[in-house]
């Protein structure tokens, strides 16, 4: 195969082809082993494409660099993502409960599964449909200081009754602790309510009290109370914060820590012998609780807590054989961190509480009777794959589908960075036959491109949805542009090389065959005056034309270094008439050879 030469690419950019790419991973958790693909998006502007077109001797070769999104392995392409929430039917969850395809918002912890991202559901009002959220519960009339704590080894938790106004709860010199602390900053949950405070160094263990004053609440209500308010900083060794942990668990795996947090998923959330739960603390990260005693302080969401026990590992990481000191309650539930369906990773944010949503797909009763599953696609468009198309330039809106390079299959051909479709030339009818054709006809069905015609190349882009309705997921490609809505390439006319040395004469043919402007098929006329096309012939050749009974009709000759390797015969004889229908013989003499050949011209 030729190179193509660089210096003659035409670049190509186009901004808005009604391709409206949504989406894609960043596109979503693991998919179940029966499910099919995985997609990305891409943006629908600002694409940029090369589409360079070489016309060699009987090929045509298309080339494309790939586009923003077109990265995928082979084993992404092998799954879609989805998300599975899962909860308890003590919790009231039933199998079949939603409705599928509906919009599902889930609330919970990360959890690693298996092989999906798994958001545990640790309470009631946490999973509901999108057009059915839950009441939210009326917040309390006086604004004040719900509670403030250790919110970790260098973090301090100031909780309020109601939602703050974010420049005054953001400022730091707003708190006064006795003794003083290294305030130097402070953020806002996504609970709106709960201020963290971060410090320079590690709390001090002792008693403080703390001084609250000009924070507002989103209305402009000041507090009720400044405080004093008390706070207890525990007196443990290796005091952390959770995300240390995370950042390096193998240092300390299997050693016994302090973490502090309040509770996201009770301990109780399954019932109330269990006691697996989460906490999370100020630095946003979350972390189960495994294997200790029922204690009440981590069965409400209201409470803060310092948990001491062995960092461990049996689903993600754990503390086990905990125990636990209250170090707060009453306090506004943690708010969950939203995502994106197509950002939620169980490899991401393990034990962080979050908030995504998507469509439901099925719900499943697995092996635990009582644990119930919810999994959940996107619907969003999805950037799928490209076409190529190819049109006559004289017809430059007739565009036929060539080949469709699809994320949905495997019919990607990589050449480097880019893409490459060849279009061999059609002068050997590679067709089907007819269904009620003769034995003795010829195949018709030629997809060309045939020499002499001029074409038009063309590239867009298509999209995909998933449907989630169904099991397995149906991913059903749609949004397909036309060839001229796409990226088209300059004139290409094939074979418009001669053969100035060793002359395959076995390789001559006439294109169009058979000659029929009343054909529906193919490509049966070139546009302009009747003709049809002696291609492949050798620098120098003698083209005698001849009737089935074997009378001369015409003599063409094909004159040395002309650059080409045609002769057009324009369908009249030697007189200047138009011949008849019919079958007709020729034959091509050169370099003292001899080939002899039929066609067939039907008016």
């Amino acid at each position: 195969m030729k190179q193509v030469d660089r210096s003659s690419m035409l670049r190509w950019r186009f901004h808005d082809m009604r391709c409206r790419l949504g989406i894609g991973k960043g596109m979503w958790g693991r998919l179940a082993a029966s499910a099919a693909f995985l997609l990305i998006s891409i943006p629908a502007f600002a694409q940029e494409i090369i589409l360079p077109i070489e016309s060699l001797d009987r090929e045509v070769i298309l080339r494309w660099t790939k586009a923003p999104g077109d990265t995928f392995t082979a084993n992404e392409r092998g799954r879609i993502e989805q998300v599975a929430f899962f909860t308890f039917r003590s919790q009231g969850y039933q199998p079949n409960s939603f409705l599928n395809g509906a919009i599902l918002v889930g609330r919970g912890v990360m959890v690693g599964g298996a092989g999906e991202s798994d958001v545990e559901i640790g309470a009631a009002n946490d999973l509901y449909l999108a057009s059915s959220p839950p009441a939210t519960p009326p917040l309390p009339p006086n604004f004040d200081v719900a509670g403030v704590f250790q919110f970790g080894r260098d973090k301090i938790g100031v909780a309020f009754t109601q939602p703050v106004d974010p420049t005054t709860a953001l400022t730091a010199s707003n708190y006064v602790f006795s003794p003083p602390v290294p305030v130097t900053g402070a953020v806002l949950q996504e609970n709106g309510q709960t201020v963290i405070l971060q410090l320079s160094s590690n709390l001090n263990a002792g008693l403080y009290t703390a001084t609250v004053s000009g924070v507002t609440n989103r209305d402009g209500m000041p507090l009720a109370s400044s405080g004093p308010f008390s706070m207890n900083a525990p007196d443990v060794p290796s005091r952390l914060n959770i995300s240390d942990i995370y950042n390096d668990p193998s240092l300390y795996m299997g050693d016994t820590v302090a973490v502090f947090g309040q509770v996201t998923i009770p301990t109780g959330g399954r019932d109330i012998t269990a006691s697996n739960g989460f906490i999370q603390d100020g630095s946003g990260r979350g972390i189960r609780l495994r294997g200790g005693p029922v204690y009440a302080s981590v069965n409400s969401r209201g409470n803060a807590v310092l948990v001491r026990g062995v960092v461990g590992t049996q689903i993600g990481l754990e503390i086990l054989d905990y125990t636990v000191i209250q170090l707060a309650s009453g306090l506004p539930p943690l708010g969950a961190v939203v995502l994106p369906f197509l950002n939620v990773d169980d490899r991401a944010l393990p034990g962080t509480f979050v908030q995504t949503s998507g469509h439901l797909g099925r719900v499943d009763a697995i092996a635990d009777p009582d644990e119930v599953r919810y999994y959940t696609v996107s619907l969003d468009t999805l950037f799928a794959g490209y076409q190529v198309w190819r049109a006559q330039a004289e017809t430059p809106t007739a565009f036929t589908l060539l080949r469709t390079y699809s994320l949905l299959d495997t019919t990607w051909t990589f050449v480097g960075d880019q893409r490459i479709f060849d279009d061999p030339d059609s002068i050997i009818a590679r067709g089907s036959i007819p269904p009620d054709a003769q034995d003795d006809e010829a195949e018709v069905d030629v997809p060309g491109p045939f020499n002499g015609f001029t074409y038009l190349y063309s590239i867009t882009v298509f999209n995909a949805v998933v449907d989630a309705t169904v099991f397995p997921f149906r991913v059903t490609q749609f949004d397909t542009l036309r060839g001229e809505e796409g990226v088209i390439s300059p004139p290409v006319r094939p074979s418009q090389i001669a053969r100035s040395s060793h002359p395959l004469l076995s390789e001559v043919r006439v294109v169009p065959n058979p000659y029929n402007p009343a054909a529906n098929f193919g490509q049966q006329v070139f546009p302009g005056a009747p003709r049809v096309q002696f291609v492949n012939l050798p620098s120098k050749a003698l083209i005698r034309i001849f009737t089935a009974s074997g009378d001369e009709v015409r003599a063409l000759e094909k004159i040395e270094n002309t650059g080409i390797d045609t002769v057009d015969w324009d369908l009249k004889n030697a007189s200047g008439h138009e011949v008849a229908s019919g079958i007709y013989v020729f034959t091509v003499e050169a370099s003292g050879e001899k080939i002899t050949g039929h066609f067939v011209v039907a008016r």
